[in-house]
């Protein structure tokens, strides 16, 4: 549980690091920028929640539909893998109940 509060913290620090940096590009001429895909390797390890939080709280992102849309893919193959991760486990648990 520490990992992926670390992983969604460090997340949605990111995400925050990347829309100030996103201001201050509009302001005050390009700065250094995170990349579109170090946030959905972040969101694909575990911090799609923090993503999703950052696209409302700060309004990260919330304009460029292309990147909402990768972001979709990602949450959908982790629900994916959430459920067939859960769907194993009950499976192995049924069968080591089943006596013979």
């Amino acid at each position: 549980m520490t990992i992926v509060a670390s992983v969604n913290g460090f997340t949605y620090l990111m995400n925050v690091i990347d829309k100030c940096c996103a201001c201050a590009c509009e302001r005050d001429g390009c700065v250094l920028r995170v990349p579109e895909c170090v946030l959905h390797l972040l969101s694909f390890a575990g911090g799609a929640p923090a993503t999703a939080l950052a696209m409302l709280i700060p309004c990260h992102k919330s304009a460029k539909t292309s990147y909402q849309d990768c972001f979709c893919v990602v949450a959908c193959v982790l629900a994916l893998v959430l459920v067939a991760g859960v769907a194993a486990i009950e499976i192995i648990y049924a069968e080591q109940c089943i006596p013979g």
